[in-house]
């Protein structure tokens, strides 16, 4: 329901003069507090992922 929300939320108040990419929506959340700390956590937590895929295609019996 959040994730749904924010979507109507977003189309509702969408403004084409201030759309950025992943660029200006990672500068962004940097700006903010704790936005490096969360950055840093979503960073190790996608090379965990991607360390667990590599593991798994090594360990998995075809």
């Amino acid at each position: 329901m959040l994730v749904g929300g924010l979507v109507v939320l977003g189309a509702v108040t969408y403004d084409p003069s201030k759309a950025t990419g992943l660029d200006g929506s990672l500068k962004t959340l940097a700006s903010v507090p704790f936005g490096v700390v969360a950055l840093v956590v979503i960073a190790l937590g996608l090379i965990a992922y991607g360390l667990f895929w590599c593991v798994r295609s090594v360990k998995a019996r075809l």
